[in-house]
């Protein structure tokens, strides 16, 4: 008597079965795998990055009888597909195809899955590609003043963004093995083009079952001469969280140190707590040291305001109605003090707060090919933030599409700052004559709003754009990865602006403290 070994093959599946020869042939056992969804026409089955798939198997052995599968063996053609933890498969994060084998490990019988990993977080080094979109700011003045604005003013920039993975292994402030995202910004408006250079440092972390991807945090310097760094603390700059889940949340605190050095050699040191409270301090080139401080109770001060022997304080809001006390101080004397209504629309120095859509129809704005798809996954994230030294207000909306194998094809902004106290010389209700206005309603009020989209890019070695037929798992890998601080660089010049406005008109702050050295 002799044995004969049959295989059987297809796109998906391989099966070893034993039979005895003899006049009577047996049906060849059995071994099928689910868990992985519903295959492709071609068998294969597509699977979303860091997603969890517990798998299971039915088995007969030969002549048709059921047979209990021992304990799964799992492997992958490439790591980049996934890693598996007894019978569950956790797709990679990262682009990938290639074969999940599983095996019996009791009987040896087994099946070949074909597979493709599309992540909306993907990455290879050396990708190229351009964004093009417009910022529109628009400055309104609600209260009248000697030389306000007469109605709001709006300047629309052209934003091109030039965007390449300079390496999947860089350092930063300490870490290693960071992607570097680098991004050459040109901003075109009517007065000037200003271009900007930045590298984002981004990585996953796994949090439990799911997988964090985090910004370590970038820097940036642009054609002015301006340059910053920011570096996230404890629970700040968590982009994203894998797998994408509908209606699932995440929340950043403020935590980051923010450092700024300007054109004339003025520096700028900033450290924000968790809970959005700040200590900064500016260094001028002759002056004094000017510090700002913003404190949990929703008090906030500046001292040494504009480089000059002058303290401004605001005390917490107290009473019903709520009133904040203020008092601005030259040489130990008191030039103005008082009180005005509470102007805080909340108790809460910072907010963050991101919400994830699926299948979200993509912008019309943003021109996505339709080769991409209709639809991806929307994160929303609203953030307010609250200053009460600088007297501003913020609510600002970040919102992007991410599709599946490309990462984000579309992003967009809409941002509000509205400024209560105006140190720009520029409003009605000077206080002590020092360029320096108080005011329960807004001054003025800042309006951003930014549309970005894909336009074209040299991606794993080839080139595609808007126009082109895009049939493959291609990624715009740093769209996801350079947004957040890509948005920053617009906020942070109005933020800059604020603060230099606490600098400006030096000399007629001098003129005005000499009279009341006179007096």
């Amino acid at each position: 008597m002799h044995r004969r070994v049959y295989l059987l093959f297809s796109a998906a599946l391989f099966v070893v079965a034993v039979s005895a020869c003899g006049g009577n042939s047996s049906t060849p056992p059995t071994f099928v795998v689910s868990g992985l969804g519903t295959p492709s026409s071609s068998g294969v089955y597509t699977l979303a990055a860091a997603t969890q798939y517990p798998l299971t198997a039915k088995e007969t052995a030969s002549g048709g009888s059921p047979v209990t599968p021992g304990p799964l063996t799992i492997t992958f053609s490439s790591a980049a597909i996934g890693t598996a933890t007894g019978d569950t498969v956790t797709a990679g994060l990262a682009n990938a195809t290639g074969i999940i084998k599983v095996v019996d490990s009791k009987t040896g019988l087994g099946q070949n899955l074909n597979v493709v990993v599309l992540s909306t977080h993907p990455a290879t080094a050396g990708d190229t590609l351009t964004l093009a979109g417009t910022l529109t700011h628009t400055i309104s003045r609600p209260q009248p003043a000697p030389s306000a604005i007469a109605a709001p003013t709006t300047t629309t920039t052209a934003v091109t963004d030039t965007l390449k993975i300079a390496s999947l292994d860089a350092p930063f402030n300490g870490s290693t093995g960071l992607t570097d995202n680098n991004v050459v910004e040109a901003d075109a408006s009517p007065l000037q083009t200003i271009t900007t250079t930045s590298d984002a440092y981004t990585h996953f972390v796994a949090d439990g079952s799911l997988q964090q991807y985090l910004g370590v945090g970038y820097t940036s310097g642009d054609s002015n001469g301006t340059q910053d760094e920011v570096v996230y603390g404890t629970g700040a700059g968590i982009f994203d969280e894998l797998p994408d889940t509908n209606g699932a949340t995440f929340a950043n605190t403020a935590a980051q140190t923010f450092a700024e050095l300007e054109p004339d050699g003025t520096t700028v040191a900033r450290t924000v707590a968790a809970t959005g409270t700040y200590a900064e301090t500016d260094t001028f080139v002759a002056g004094s040291p000017q510090a700002i401080q913003t404190n949990a109770d929703l008090s906030g001060s500046i001292t040494n305001l504009g480089g000059l022997a002058v303290n401004v304080t605001y005390g917490a809001p107290t009473g019903t109605p709520a009133t904040i006390a203020y008092n601005v101080v030259y040489g130990g004397s008191s030039l103005a003090a008082g009180t005005l209504p509470s102007w805080l629309p909340t108790t809460k120095p910072y907010t963050d707060l991101s919400t994830k859509t699926t299948a979200q129809a993509f912008p019309s704005a943003c021109a996505v090919p339709s080769s991409v798809g209709t639809t991806g996954t929307e994160i929303v994230d609203v953030t307010t933030r609250l200053d009460t030294a600088l007297g501003t207000y913020e609510k600002r909306t970040q919102t992007l599409f991410n599709a599946p194998g490309y990462g984000t094809v579309c992003a967009q902004l809409a941002d509000e700052i509205d400024t209560y106290y105006d140190y720009t010389g520029q409003s009605y209700a000077l206080v002590g004559g020092l360029n320096l206005a108080i005011s329960s309603t807004p001054i003025q009020i800042d309006t951003l709003a930014e549309t970005i989209g894909f336009t074209s890019g040299t991606i794993n070695g080839s080139s595609t754009s808007r126009s082109a037929a895009q049939t493959r798992a291609l990624s715009t890998t740093s769209a996801t990865r350079i947004v957040a601080p890509l948005f920053d660089r617009a906020i942070q010049a109005v933020y800059r602006a604020r603060r230099d406005a606490a600098l400006s008109n030096i000399s007629a702050r001098r003129a005005a403290l000499a009279k009341v050295t006179v007096r």
